[in-house]
């Protein structure tokens, strides 16, 4: 994790934001999720549910993402994911919703 991540967050302990840990879970999901749309479609993010925050990420730890897809169809995508450093989960977003959408051709 880099500063910047970090920065001003409780100064004194810096800690990596829970919207950012979060963040990096939907990321994560939306981007695995798009890798597989047809061409001109995206995957947007519709609901992110069940957010939990364990354990801090503080500067300098590696955060490993880990999303799964439970639920896929040809117009919604459903997951859930957990980030950890080292064994301990550190966020977790239980329930994930993406709609599939194609870009207009002229946006």
């Amino acid at each position: 994790m880099r500063a910047e991540i970090v920065e001003g967050h409780f100064p004194e302990y810096p800690v990596m934001r829970g919207f950012d840990r979060a963040e990096m879970l939907i990321q994560t999901l939306g981007i695995g999720a798009s890798t597989t749309l047809p061409e001109g479609h995206l995957a947007f993010l519709a609901k992110a549910d069940g957010l939990s925050f364990r354990n801090p990420a503080r500067l300098g730890d590696l955060v490993r993402a880990e999303v799964t897809i439970t639920c896929r169809s040809s117009r919604i995508i459903e997951g859930r994911g957990r980030a950890f450093v080292g064994d301990k989960e550190v966020a977790e977003v239980a329930s994930m919703s993406f709609v599939i959408g194609k870009i207009p051709s002229n946006p």
